[in-house]
């Protein structure tokens, strides 16, 4: 008779076998599984911790995940394992998992990743990263959107725990539960299928996402880029939700909201407004066009070199920029301004003195020139540090300092990098640390 414990380890099967043998040996084993889950023997053996010492979550993960459910279900604190105290192998679970088994066990497996993110086990930070890891483990590719990413981006969001998200959220995702024609592969377990073949609604991978579920994604990854300062990551997350079908040409709160923050973060990752997507419904543009109005007119000014126009502008909208939560990022759009007025001189220029640069651009902040010749300097390090501004300070023989433009293609050496990078950390006095951006919505 085989006992329990030889039956957990007999899956999955010796050596290779063709899917249709996997796909069959893997329901048949769920459905063990699944009987040895009302078993208060198998129960017993799990909070003895006797089960966790035999398995391996990278082998035997359907098996080890199922030991898991048992004491979570069972919460039995007389026990030496209950739910209180399975950190460590959640943990290692989660790390480790074979994501083929897991296709057939999605019930369980979304119910420990909902358990990590609704505060069991672990800190916020450890949290978010573990569930991190696990959403990719299981989609490496990040095509398929599912309700653990919505349920990630509010925990990080709410909390500010914003960095562990970015290996799932820099992935633009592709494929949303429920889809037209979205059908289930013949074998869960085929590793050619797509992720939308096997992480549905019915493999109990990912819930059904509603149209503002979808929505709210896309508008905190968007405000979670901004507060790391990604405005092309940013601006991308903001333009999905500007792009969302809309019925009739209706736009929801959302999509405004979105719209102006697209605005700016076009300003700031590009140096310039955007235009509507000609695929835009024109009910749509047209309302876009009508809330969003003193926000297009403030960014028509930023490729200008009316300064004097662009400050007063921010400062004819403050109500609204404050009303709309946008002020930081207002802040930012003039914080930058010169940076991309620089920028603009590489298409005139080869090169330039850095006192020629002073006097060419002014700060949006003050409506001022620089003050020194060094304050420019250090402006253009940390333009070319951040990958904003191809070029190279030097000094000619006469003793001024001068920017290169490298042409679009040109790349600096990883030694003339390296000794920029050095350049930057020694003088850059501008901080990095992560801005907050109010959710309006």
């Amino acid at each position: 008779m085989v006992t329990t414990t030889e039956y957990l380890l007999a899956f999955p099967p010796d050596g290779n076998t063709t899917d249709k043998v996997y796909d069959k040996a893997a329901r048949n084993h769920v459905k063990a599984i699944t009987g040895f889950l009302t078993d208060q023997s198998f129960t017993i053996k799990a909070t003895s911790g006797e089960l966790f010492q035999i398995l391996d979550p990278s082998i035997n993960s359907i098996s080890y995940l199922a030991a898991l459910h048992s004491i979570r279900k069972a919460n039995d604190t007389t026990r030496p394992l209950h739910r209180d105290n399975l950190s460590p192998y959640a943990l290692r679970f989660l790390e480790s998992f074979n994501a083929r088994q897991i296709r057939y066990a999605g019930d369980m497996f979304s119910q420990l990743v909902n358990d990590v993110l609704t505060g069991h086990w672990f800190s916020r930070p450890q949290a978010i990263e573990a569930a991190s890891n696990a959403i990719l483990r299981l989609d490496p590719t990040g095509q398929m959107l599912t309700s653990h990413h919505v349920n990630l981006v509010i925990l990080a969001y709410d909390h500010q725990v914003l960095a562990p998200t970015l290996p799932v959220i820099e992935k633009p995702y592709v494929f949303i539960p429920g889809m037209v024609n979205q059908d289930t592969a013949d074998y869960l377990c085929d590793r050619n299928a797509s992720p939308i073949r096997y992480i549905t609604p019915s493999s109990q991978l990912t819930g059904i996402l509603t149209r503002d579920a979808i929505i709210n994604y896309d508008y905190l990854c968007g405000l979670i880029f901004c507060s790391l300062r990604r405005w092309k990551k940013a601006y991308a997350a903001f333009g999905r939700i500007v792009a969302f079908p809309s019925r009739d040409g209706g736009i929801l709160p959302a999509m405004s909201d979105a719209h102006k923050k697209w605005i700016l973060t076009s300003l700031l990752a590009f140096g310039q407004a955007p235009k509507l997507p000609a695929y835009i419904h024109p009910g749509a543009a047209k309302q876009y066009h009508t809330l969003s109005k003193p926000y297009a007119e403030f960014a028509s000014l930023f490729s200008t070199s009316s300064v004097s126009q662009l400050i007063s502008e921010a400062t004819k909208g403050a109500a609204i920029w404050e009303e709309d939560g946008n002020n930081d990022l207002i802040k930012e759009v003039l914080k930058g301004y010169q940076k991309w007025q620089i920028i603009g001189l590489s298409q005139i220029y080869c090169k330039l003195s850095i006192r020629e640069l002073r006097e060419q651009t002014r700060s949006a902040e003050t409506g001022q020139l620089l003050a020194t010749d060094q304050e420019v300097e250090a402006l253009v390090r940390d333009m070319i540090a951040m990958g904003m501004l191809k070029g190279s300070l030097d000094t000619d023989t006469n003793g001024t300092s001068y920017l290169a433009f490298l042409p679009d293609g040109e790349v600096l050496s990883e030694t003339e990098f390296a000794q920029e990078m050095k350049k930057a950390t020694t003088k850059r006095t501008a901080s990095d640390n992560g801005i907050a951006y109010s959710q309006t919505t």
